[in-house]
């Protein structure tokens, strides 16, 4: 048995001495890169890279950007045609609205205008201080006026001088600042005296009777306001002017104004 073991070791011993004792082979780098080469020939080469192609949509055709141009310009007209439309409404709903706002203010606010009390007649007498012509001032309005000043005059004119082309008063007052209230249907009487000559003058055709006068007010609104009068007294119709008896409206063009 001690002989069967020793006769192992010597043998495992001589095997390993011959491996060892061999010859190192060099490399062969041609066979290396046949290796390669077949190796690469043998690698599947990757998958093709598919590029996927859009298609643009095409450019319209001539006819379709006409119709395009044109459905463009129906829109843009009838745009322009509203704007129109709701600019000439909004301009006629102004103008209306504006006058309705005058039409109320007419129909509210005062109006001081003026009559003659009663005309001269034929065997009038003068008095103490003279014949007086009377002339009403009276509120015919809705709303009360304050009267902020009051003139009048009487005048004798001839056929070869008639009256000044601005009339003249004769002013009374003064009022205050803010006026004096005259109710709606109220009146101030205005006189002016009428000597018995100057009477005769009258009647017989010398002189012509011109009775003139103005009143200023504001109206509820504060707006300011002034009537103008003027009457001529005519003793009896003639061929020229058939008119009976009376005072009528005469006299140059700024004697008559209301406003």
């Amino acid at each position: 048995m001690r002989t069967v073991l020793i006769a192992l070791i010597l043998l495992a011993s001589f095997s390993s001495g011959q491996q060892s004792g061999q010859p190192h082979k060099p490399t062969d780098s041609r066979a290396q890169k046949d290796d390669s080469a077949a190796h690469s020939r043998d690698t599947p080469l990757p998958a093709p890279v598919v590029v996927q192609q859009v298609q643009l949509p095409q450019s319209d055709t001539h006819a379709e950007k006409n119709h395009r141009q044109h459905k463009n310009k129906d829109v843009d007209f009838i745009n322009s045609s509203s704007t129109v439309v709701i600019a000439v409404f909004t301009i006629l709903t102004f103008f209306v609205y504006r006058e309705i706002l005058r039409s109320n203010k007419i129909a509210e606010r005062a109006w001081v205008v003026s009559d003659i009390a009663a005309t001269i007649p034929e065997d009038a007498k003068d008095g103490p201080n003279g014949f007086q012509v009377m002339c009403l001032l009276g509120n015919k309005g809705r709303t009360p006026a304050w009267v902020t000043a009051i003139g009048s005059r009487g005048q004798l004119t001839t056929a070869t001088k008639g009256l000044p082309p601005e009339p003249d008063y004769d002013w009374a007052g003064p009022f205050a600042p803010e006026g004096t209230v005259l109710p709606p249907g109220a009146n101030i009487e205005r006189g002016s005296r009428l000597s018995h000559a100057d009477l005769n003058c009258v009647e017989i055709g010398v002189n012509t009777l011109h009775v003139y006068g103005i009143v200023k007010y504001r109206d509820i609104f504060g707006d300011e306001h002034e009537t103008k009068y003027c009457y001529v007294f005519r003793p009896r119709p003639t061929a020229d002017n058939p008119a009976p008896r009376g005072f009528y409206i005469g006299g140059p063009k700024n004697y008559n104004r209301a406003t």
